[in-house]
């Protein structure tokens, strides 16, 4: 019989190490209902862009201008997709659930459910703790996982999400995970398998993660650090028609959200300023 081993975990932290410096980037988890998470609480700035972004039929240009689609927050928000298809961004007590729709059900999913770029680490939360990552091999409610780049600053993370036991069918090695190699944007990378801890909701899926530390075209206009999601994608039949316009949703930080609020809207709930310095 084949097996798949897998990372077990409630939240992965996901971080850089560059000389002496290491800095975390991103967050991954899975929600009670067996859904899947992620946000970058990490990123310092005064706010970012939320949307969901309809492109035309035909168009494959995502170069989005967000100043006319989108509404802003001082938040660090997160991403959610539940089993059900449903997704959104949200940060509980801090923000209105505004920015949602229904994407893919996760049992449908079989492939790709979110995607992430971050680039130059400055602008990240510097991590000074000693901590080192857990072996892959041992289940733990909360872990790290730690990559090194020389001079490279910029990072993309791909989540596929599969049916644990047609993934089993789509391997010829008796053995898989729970690292692997897998194609990514300059040809072979890595790619990590994740699971939610034994006995939890969602544990007949698994999350596949590949990862790309490698200088992508990072916009010029964005001076300092920057965060970037799209996810909550339409079937990939639609996705992929010609003929039909497409929805997705995205973030974007950073963003002037102090300047931008009255002309764009926020999702923001009062008193939550300061928001985007909380990490979860």
């Amino acid at each position: 019989m084949k097996q798949v081993d897998s990372i077990r975990a409630e939240r992965i932290t996901f971080r850089i190490r560059q000389g002496p410096d290491t800095w975390k980037l991103f967050q991954l988890g899975f929600l009670p209902d067996g859904g899947i998470w992620a946000q970058c609480p990490y990123i310092q700035g005064p706010g970012g862009f939320v949307a969901a972004v309809t492109l035309p039929a035909g168009v494959v240009d995502t170069n989005i201008a967000l100043d006319q689609v989108s509404k802003v927050t001082k938040v660090n928000v997160k991403y959610s997709h539940h089993p059900n298809g449903e997704a959104h961004f949200s940060q509980t007590g801090k923000v209105l659930t505004l920015i949602r729709r229904a994407s893919v059900p996760l049992r449908f999913a079989n492939g790709h459910v979110f995607s992430a770029t971050m680039a130059r680490w400055s602008g990240f939360t510097k991590d000074s703790s000693s901590r080192e990552d857990t072996p892959f091999e041992t289940p733990k409610k909360r872990r790290t996982i730690t990559f090194d780049s020389s001079a490279t600053e910029s990072m993309k993370i791909v989540a596929r999400v599969y049916d644990l036991a047609k993934l089993k069918k789509m391997t010829h090695d008796p053995v898989l995970g729970p690292v692997v190699n897998a194609p990514v944007d300059d040809g072979m990378g890595r790619a990590y398998l994740m699971r939610p801890l034994e006995g939890k909701a969602g544990a007949s899926r698994v999350v596949v993660i590949s990862v790309t530390i490698a200088d992508f075209a990072i916009p010029r206009q964005v001076p300092g650090s920057f965060f970037t999601l799209v996810g909550g994608f339409d079937p990939p039949t639609k996705v992929h028609a010609d003929n039909e316009a497409t929805t997705f949703l995205m973030m974007k930080y950073p963003a002037d959200a102090e300047n931008l609020a009255a002309v764009l809207g926020s999702i923001d709930l009062p008193g939550n300023e300061n928001a985007h310095d909380t990490e979860p």
